[in-house]
């Protein structure tokens, strides 16, 4: 069973691309749907196949999506496993002109991303390709400050309560990364955790 990497793809174009688009993630296969498979395919090695066209050991979908006729923007969220789908969504921006933003989180491995493809003049330009890497907790923190404090504070202070780490000792270890106020918050709740488990 693989570690499940999450994904959350945003997709920007013509009204006819993002139609296009979101008929792919409709279906069972979606990645293959979009942007076909690599010509030098094969059966026997599929799985470096996938993984080099798709970013990830198997393609998804379908895909619930909400759209109706006429958008410019299709907003999806998905798993794919191990790893995401970086080479998918280049390929899907340079076949229908289209521009992209995935932000992507796995614990297992720790590691959280944000990949920007974006024109400098709309449909014709240059594909400008920025990417930004984390360790899980700080990518968390970064692409989704609020998402972090409500799901893996709780975690965090668990975790530092059963090792008995001092509050310098958590910050160091868990949330380095954060703002001086979040800092204050943290230690704050991280105080009262360990309060509220006193004998």
């Amino acid at each position: 069973m693989p570690n499940w990497c999450s994904n959350y793809l945003v997709v920007t174009g013509s009204a006819d691309a993002i139609r296009q688009i979101n008929e792919g993630f409709q279906k069972e296969n979606a990645f293959e749907n979009l942007i076909g498979k690599d010509p030098s395919f094969a059966k026997d090695n599929w799985y470096d196949h996938n993984c080099s066209r798709y970013g990830t050991k198997w393609d998804i979908g379908p895909i619930d999506t909400f759209y109706e006729d006429g958008y410019t923007e299709l907003a999806l969220s998905f798993d794919t496993a191990w790893s995401p789908c970086v080479p998918f969504v280049k390929t899907l921006c340079e076949k229908y002109k289209v521009n992209a933003v995935l932000e992507y989180a796995e614990s297992g491995c720790d590691f959280a991303g944000r990949l920007t493809l974006e024109r400098e003049d709309k449909e014709d330009g240059e594909l400008c390709v920025h990417e930004e890497q984390w360790d899980y907790h700080e990518g968390l923190y970064t692409l989704d400050r609020q998402a972090w404090f409500d799901g893996e504070l709780e975690w965090a202070m668990e975790n530092a309560y059963e090792l008995e780490l001092t509050d310098e000792q958590f910050l160091e270890e868990y949330v380095p990364f954060m703002t001086e106020e979040d800092k204050q918050r943290v230690i704050k709740d991280y105080q009262e955790y360990r309060e509220d488990r006193q004998p």
